[in-house]
């Protein structure tokens, strides 16, 4: 079985019920292999202990439970990450063509950033920034290089990626 985003799941009451189903399914259908995944989990050891759960010893009045084995594996991969706060350099500029304006600048710097990277994830502070960021991407290009997404965490970002 595969629980993807266990961060998400793990404290949470979803996460506690997760859990139950899992279990109830193990009595039913015997051990089987969990697999949890997540780019985030911090402590992992401790994630994957709850994940695994307890085994029951000597079913009856001496019942005992003990942790299933589990393996944590780790990518040793670092990554290094560039982040920035980026604001169009534009002159402010009054008047009804302004707004105009500067989301024209912020199109075109943030499609110069896409060019020179594999993959980019644009964050902004709400759905419709989200859509109104990816429509403006998207307006002159052939096929679509931005994708909007929410996602259950309410992060709101536009995702690229060329085509390998």
């Amino acid at each position: 079985m595969i629980l993807d985003e266990i961060h998400a799941l793990a404290a949470s009451k979803r996460g506690t019920y997760m859990m139950t189903a899992v279990e109830r399914l193990t009595l039913a259908a015997g051990n089987f292999q969990r697999i949890a995944l997540s780019a985030t989990v911090r402590p992992a050891g401790r994630i994957a202990a709850w994940m695994a759960g307890y085994e029951c010893k000597n079913l009856g009045p001496d019942a005992s439970f003990q942790p299933r084995p589990v393996v944590v594996i780790e990518s040793a991969d670092k990554r290094t990450l560039a982040l920035a706060l980026r604001s169009p350099d534009i002159e402010l500029v009054k008047g009804p063509d302004a707004s105009d304006l500067r989301w024209q600048a912020l199109t075109d710097e943030l499609k110069a950033i896409i060019a020179r990277n594999r993959s980019t994830l644009i964050f902004a502070n709400s759905r419709r920034s989200v859509e109104k960021v990816a429509r403006l991407l998207n307006a002159d290009e052939r096929e679509p290089i931005a994708i909007p997404t929410t996602v259950p965490c309410r992060a709101r970002f536009v995702w690229t990626s060329k085509s390998a």
